[in-house]
Parts: structure tokens; C-alpha cells; sequence
């Protein structure tokens, strides 16, 4: 009798987590330089200075990315510090990623794109080598 109720229990608790991420962008950018890389299931889009190269991206790379970002928790994606602050004087670009899950989006926080948080390090160096 208690199993059926331990069942729905079960499946309510999980179910924000039935959402999946639909995309990724990585902003970097600093007095007149400005870089985006937006990564969805099926297409990888560079768009540096208004100068935009598309191509598709395989099930495997999309595949390897979501287990990236399985590690990554989203709760507290906002708090992730960078160890540098060389943005501030313009030493390096200014950088951010967004994560889209569902109609909810996740940013994070500012960084060094040279440096990101150890947190985001694995999924900033796959978005930059496609």
C-alpha cells in the first residue's frame, strides 16, 4: 500500500529534472571586441564582431557537452568565482555563459575568459575547440 505512494513521491521530486538543457551561449567581450558561441542540440553558431560561421553539431559532440554540464550544478551557477579580475582594466574579455533549461535560463557570473571558474573550466574548453 505505502509503495505506490513512495513511488509518486519519488517521481515528483525528480521531475524538475525531466527538463533538459536546450542551450548553451558563451559571451566574451571587451571595448570593442565581442564573441558569442551559441551551442544547441543540432547547431554550433561563432559569431565574433557581427562575422558568423554555423555548422551542425554531431549527437556525440552534444552527447559529450551534456555530460559536461551534468556536473555542474545550475542552483548555484551564479556563485562560481573566477580566481582573476584582468577584465576590470581591460586586460582580458569579460566573459559569461548561459544555460537554457526549458523556459528557465541560468547565467553565471562574470569572469576572466582566459579563466574561468574551476567549475565551468571543462565546458568553457569544449565550447572554444569546436
Amino acid at each position: 500500500m505505502k509503495t505506490p505512494f513512495f513511488i509518486s513521491l519519488f517521481l515528483l521530486a525528480f521531475e524538475g529534472f525531466s527538463q533538459k538543457i536546450t542551450s548553451i551561449t558563451l559571451n566574451e567581450s571587451t571595448r570593442g571586441f565581442r564573441r558569442e558561441i551559441l551551442i544547441s542540440e543540432k547547431e554550433y553558431i561563432l559569431d565574433e564582431n557581427s562575422i558568423i560561421f554555423k555548422k551542425k553539431l554531431s549527437i556525440e559532440d552534444w552527447k559529450e557537452i551534456m555530460k559536461i554540464c551534468e556536473k555542474i550544478k545550475l542552483d548555484s551557477f551564479y556563485s562560481f568565482k573566477s580566481s582573476s579580475r584582468k577584465r576590470a582594466n581591460d586586460a582580458a574579455l569579460q566573459a559569461t555563459i548561459e544555460i537554457t533549461v526549458g523556459n528557465k535560463k541560468y547565467q553565471s557570473s562574470t569572469f576572466d575568459h582566459n579563466n574561468p571558474p574551476k567549475e565551468l573550466v571543462a565546458l568553457v574548453n569544449k565550447l572554444r575547440n569546436f
